[in-house]
C-alpha cells in the first residue's frame, strides 16, 4: 500500500470503533502495559510540550480499545491545549492526532502552518521537519514532510510525517518505527492480556 492507503486504513479502522467501547483509564501512570511507556515516548517525540497529551496542564482524558470486532489495539487521548480540541489515537504503528478546523472555517495553508508550528516538535529532530503547503487546501489534501519516503521502509519516525485534511478535520500522522523492524507490526498485538481481560462498557 502507498502512504494514503496506509493512512486511510488506520483512520477507517478508528472510525469503526464505537466511542462507547473505549475503556476509561482512571490513572494513566498505572496502566499495566508497555503501551504506557511507549505512549509517553512517542508523544514527546512528535508533539511540542504544549500539545503533548501527557502534559499535566492539558488534563487529557485517556481510554483504550483492545482489539475485538475491530482488529486494532488503540489508546485514545482527548484534551484541549491552548484552545485547540485534540483527539489523539495511538496504535503500535502510528500516532494520529485529529484537530477540528479552527472556528469551523475551512482549512487554509496558513492555518495548517500555524498548527504545525504550535503543535509539533519540528525543530527537535535533525534535519527539522519541513512541510511545503499547496496554495489551496481542500478536502483530501495530503501534505508530507517528505513524500518520496516509503512509510513502511522508514528508519526513523522523523523521516516522514503527514498531514491530511478529511471531513473538516486535520489529521497529523506519525509512523512509529522500531530498531531493526521493517514494515509494520500487527495492529492487534500491542496490549498484554491484563488489558484484554477488562470488561467492555
Amino acid at each position: 500500500m502507498n502512504a494514503i492507503e496506509i493512512i486511510q486504513h488506520w483512520i477507517d479502522q478508528i472510525k469503526r470503533i464505537p466511542s462507547g467501547e473505549f475503556i476509561a483509564i482512571t490513572d494513566f501512570s498505572t496502566l499495566p502495559s508497555r503501551a504506557r511507556t511507549e505512549s509517553l515516548y512517542w508523544s514527546q517525540q512528535l508533539f511540542s510540550e504544549r500539545a503533548n497529551p501527557h502534559a499535566a496542564a492539558n488534563q487529557a482524558v485517556h481510554s483504550y480499545y483492545p482489539a475485538g470486532r475491530v482488529n486494532l489495539d488503540v489508546l485514545r487521548h482527548q484534551y484541549v491545549a491552548d484552545g485547540n480540541s485534540i483527539t489523539a489515537y495511538e496504535g503500535i504503528n502510528f500516532l494520529i492526532a485529529r484537530i477540528p478546523a479552527p472556528g469551523g472555517k475551512p482549512w487554509s495553508r496558513e492555518a495548517l502552518a500555524a498548527v504545525v508550528q504550535w503543535g509539533l516538535n519540528i525543530s527537535g529532530v535533525s534535519p527539522p521537519l519541513v512541510f511545503r503547503y499547496p496554495d489551496k487546501i481542500a478536502e483530501g489534501t495530503l501534505v508530507s514532510s517528505d513524500p518520496a519516503v516509503d512509510p513502511s521502509m522508514m528508519q526513523s519516525w522523523s523521516n516522514r510525517v503527514d498531514l491530511l485534511v478529511q471531513d473538516g478535520s486535520l489529521y497529523i500522522i506519525a509512523y512509529k518505527r522500531y530498531p531493526g523492524a521493517l514494515g509494520f507490526l500487527h495492529d492487534g498485538q500491542w496490549f498484554e492480556d491484563p488489558l484484554r481481560s477488562k470488561t467492555r462498557p
